[in-house]
């Protein structure tokens, strides 16, 4: 829809705000561009042989890891303070491990704006982990116990991770954007909301075991490709969801203990149309949902 460019520039410019355009509420996302504060702590990744480099993020700061493209150490990482974000870019290689680690003794502190909850930062930034701009050559991601809305978020990025791990997660666990990746092993266990979000890409997941998610299993937006493959979802509301012009495709998986939908195709936001899901050799005792412009076949 045709905008002038001073209602342009006032949408845009209310970043880590809620706008208002024609009674939609908009929720503003990050799609990898965005000015880096000046309280920032940049990381030092060096080059020494060390098997393993631990970070303590303990001021509410964003911080920032360019990863030395010769380096295929562990890295950890211990959240201390519940402000602070870390972005991670660069070249992710096949041995390199990331173990990022939330400290339950550390308060979460909701912030309300407008009577909405606010879980974004002044960036746009989801994620207590971000990789942006990331070339992926394999490599393992381990988060456990973080309290963004995203443990981990993936933007702009590319390639095949070979095994990604998240536990209690207070909100969303997994989610990607903009992204091309193929993951050959995914676990999930124990999500606020959902355990794998995906939106603008093409994304591949080869083997999955995903447990206990307080909405979603898998859900995919946005104009997504998705691929579903020797998936065990148990214990979740919903299994697979497909929205937004997406369409994914499921294969020999099985869904049990779905509260809600085994599948849900359908059309969310105006400026889309519906979804599609292409399922074979799919298990789910449990009902379905799709809306007059998706499909389920």
């Amino acid at each position: 829809q045709y905008l002038s460019s001073e209602k342009y520039k006032d949408l845009i410019s209310k970043s880590g705000e809620f706008s208002t355009f024609k009674n939609f509420k908009i929720f503003p996302i990050n799609l990898g561009s965005f000015n880096k504060p000046t309280q920032n702590t940049k990381l030092l990744d060096s080059s020494s042989s060390s098997e393993e480099k631990t970070f303590i993020l303990d001021k509410p700061n964003l911080y920032i890891l360019e990863l030395n493209p010769t380096n295929e150490k562990n890295y950890k990482f211990i959240f201390n303070e519940n402000k602070a974000k870390l972005i991670i870019e660069g070249k992710v290689l096949k041995k390199n491990k990331f173990n990022f680690v939330g400290n339950v003794d550390v308060s979460e502190k909701t912030i309300v704006r407008d009577g909405e909850q606010i879980r974004f930062d002044n960036n746009l930034l989801t994620g207590c982990v971000t990789f942006l701009n990331t070339e992926f050559k394999g490599g393992y991601i381990f988060s456990q116990n973080l309290k963004c809305e995203d443990a981990v978020n993936i933007i702009n990025s590319n390639g095949r991770i070979d095994n990604v791990e998240i536990l209690d997660s207070r909100y969303d666990a997994l989610d990607i954007d903009s992204s091309n990746i193929s993951i050959k092993k995914l676990h999930v266990m124990k999500a606020g909301n959902d355990c794998a979000d995906f939106s603008f890409g093409n994304y591949e997941i080869l083997e999955s075991s995903i447990n206990n998610c307080s909405d979603k299993a898998f859900s995919f937006g946005e104009s997504s490709q998705g691929s579903i493959i020797n998936s065990l979802i148990k214990n979740s509301s919903n299994a697979i969801a497909a929205k937004d012009n997406s369409v994914v495709k499921v294969q020999n998986s099985k869904a049990l203990e779905i509260r809600d939908y085994c599948l849900a195709a359908y059309n969310k936001k105006p400026e889309f149309e519906g979804a599609e899901i292409i399922k074979s050799n799919f298990v789910c005792v449990g009902e379905s949902l799709k809306d007059s412009k998706s499909s389920i076949k």
